[in-house]
């Protein structure tokens, strides 16, 4: 918080953990509930799952949001 009181322009930044999936083995995929998940900027012409885009490099699919939890 004390980072956005200093920088006014990162009021929309995610400050936490965004819950991937294995980060010691490097897998960044999102868990379900992240808090990322929906998160993202739309960008013309690159398509997307549901109301908004996820954060990161991969979007979850509707396919996985229903899968069991780890």
């Amino acid at each position: 918080k004390q980072f956005q009181a200093t920088h006014p322009e990162a009021a929309d930044n995610l400050e936490v953990d965004p819950l991937f999936t294995d980060e010691a083995k490097r897998v960044f995929t999102l868990r379900p509930g992240s808090p990322a998940a929906k998160r993202g900027v739309r960008i013309p012409g690159v398509s997307h799952h549901g109301d908004a885009p996820d954060i990161g490099a991969f979007e979850r699919s509707p396919e996985r949001r229903s899968a069991a939890r780890p």
